[in-house]
């Protein structure tokens, strides 16, 4: 009686999830990459059972008692094609840096080679939704004299706020050069990069020049009180007193204690190759509470304010909103977005088309309207 060894290395996994929801879809998708071998499991991942069109990677697959040194943890980009057989959820591009960590003790890192790398899906137009969620049904479109579709535009859901805090204390002394010295504001829609002096000085100094800022990049000819700090010496920036603003955004800048962006977005969906989109917005309130000047608070409305942020990539043809879409072929045939890099172009680089337009949720609304956009 003889003993035969079968083992065998895989250089990771990735799995499909609902944009709307994180959930895990069960339905299979069809999910390929050139030079890139995948296996569907019964837990839904799909796994990569080799690389033969990446030899640095295929190696790994046959080594076991020592992971290889080359070719460096996230050295080699893969771009992944997803996509629904069901059309329930629109195609898209990701790209996957191998290899993964093999160190067990860093299993719980998002890079790690036990973790499945997350891919979210968006809905298409006819995609199901459920009761309660805020659905937007949309045509996204540049307005002009000849108003033109915006084929695969990303959507970007931000709640709006009247006023922001850092997510840390700001330092006694700050010190900023010009990797950290920019404060990225939106006031109603309208975005400014305020870039302040380089150099260290006292955080009262900072705030009080961030102020200064602000009130010459948004006018008005009146000094306003935008930002102070709290009395844990956190940074608060807010709309000015004399209501001309009423929604405030900031963009991460650690120096300056925002870890992330404030507020998050809440939601993202994507046009189709028509500019026809599904917006689904999970969780909103059936009715929104606020506090008079009484200690009894009273439901005042049923709708939430929100900022939509529309996001088009240059390289696609424009389709007139005049054509017929039933005999229309598609003029971006071939294209598959990638919304992961829409946004970081858009968020880091701003090398792309966008604008942003006031709206209104309500729990259980499901309304179509056109999303029309002008883009500088």
């Amino acid at each position: 009686m003889s003993l035969e060894c079968i083992d065998r290395r895989v250089l990771g996994a990735v799995r499909c999830l609902d944009a709307t929801t994180g959930s895990l879809l069960s339905n299979p998708m069809l999910v390929k990459a050139k030079g890139i071998n995948f296996g569907r499991n019964r837990s839904g991942y799909y796994v990569i059972l080799g690389a033969p069109g990446y030899p640095s990677l295929q190696a790994h697959t046959s080594v076991f008692q020592q992971p290889l040194a080359t070719p460096a943890l996230g050295s080699v980009t893969v771009e992944l094609q997803v996509s629904d057989p069901s059309g329930q959820y629109l195609p898209r591009l990701y790209n996957l840096p191998l290899p993964r960590d093999p160190l067990p003790q860093n299993a719980d890192r998002s890079n790690s080679l036990f973790q499945p790398a997350d891919i979210l899906l968006y809905p298409t137009p006819i995609a199901h939704t459920a009761p309660g969620w805020a659905v937007i049904r949309a045509t996204v479109r540049e307005d002009g004299i000849n108003p033109q579709r915006l084929p695969w535009s990303l959507i970007r859901v931000v709640p709006n706020s009247s006023s922001v805090v850092s997510d840390e204390p700001l330092s006694d002394s700050i010190d900023l050069d010009e990797t950290n010295n920019k404060l990225h504001i939106t006031l109603d829609g309208t975005s400014r990069e305020l870039s302040l002096p380089s150099g260290s000085r006292s955080r009262e100094l900072v705030v009080n020049e961030i102020n200064n800022a602000i009130n010459q990049a948004f006018g008005g000819g009146v000094q306003l009180n935008y930002a102070e700090l709290t009395e844990t010496n956190q940074l608060a920036i807010s709309t000015d007193s004399s209501a001309q603003f009423s929604s405030i955004r900031v963009r991460a800048n650690s120096a300056l204690g925002f870890l992330t962006d404030v507020p998050l977005a809440i939601a993202r969906g994507m046009a189709d190759w028509r500019g026809e989109a599904l917006v689904a917005v999970p969780g909103i309130p059936v009715t929104t509470w606020e506090t008079g000047e009484t200690e009894d608070a009273s439901p005042m409305k049923n709708e939430i304010s929100v900022t939509l942020d529309i996001v088009f990539d240059p390289v696609l043809k424009k389709i007139s909103d005049q054509a017929d879409l039933s005999i229309l072929s598609n003029p971006n045939k071939g294209y598959i977005p990638n919304p992961d890099v829409l946004e970081t172009r858009w968020h880091d680089l701003h090398d792309l088309p966008s604008d942003s337009i006031s709206y209104q949720l309500a729990s259980g609304l499901d309304r179509a309207d056109i999303l029309s956009v002008t883009f500088n």
